[in-house]
């Protein structure tokens, strides 16, 4: 029942920072971009051996993507790739699991994802930890126009999220 109420105060809050006094596209047919830029592997969840790592995106509007890959403590993925969605579906979903075979897969986490709020093009760190698991995964939205602006400038992304914000 607690895990519930956290949910759902979760939810409020996210529904007020994706309102449109935060900035959030609010007309039909507002693109948007996800881009995951890295995931950080800091502690195995896998008492021997890499973590059998797979990333789930799920976007609005759009089929669920999986990437995967090995992962030992002290590894970077970098995964740097960009997702374009419809801001009035919804929001996406970014989940990650330790596949298991033959056991059970293992979920690290997984976490509803909102943009920050005007100009939504600040870097975010998601972190799953427990007492035997630590990641982070680097992610950002941006409006579609932003990204656009960026590729044609050749601006190219480094292994961790830039520490300047756009205007």
């Amino acid at each position: 029942m607690k895990n519930r109420a956290v949910l759902v105060v979760v939810m409020v809050l996210g529904f007020f920072i994706a309102s449109p006094a935060a900035g959030f596209p609010q007309s039909a047919g507002d693109t948007v971009a996800l881009h995951i830029q890295w995931i950080r592997c800091n502690d195995t969840e896998d008492y021997f051996g890499a973590d059998e790592v797979q990333l789930e995106l799920k976007i609005p509007g759009k089929s669920t993507v999986k990437l995967r890959k090995d992962m030992k403590p002290s590894n970077t993925w970098t995964v740097n790739k960009s997702y374009f969605y419809n801001a009035n579906n919804g929001q996406p979903v970014i989940k990650l699991w330790d596949l298991d075979s033959p056991d059970p897969d293992d979920l690290l986490g997984q976490n509803l994802v909102f943009p920050p709020g005007q100009g939504y093009s600040k870097w975010q760190i998601i972190t799953f930890k427990t007492n035997s698991f630590s990641y982070e995964i680097a992610y950002r939205i941006t409006d579609k126009k932003v990204w656009q602006i960026e590729n044609q400038q050749g601006f190219k992304y480094k292994n961790s999220p830039p520490t300047y914000y756009l205007q």
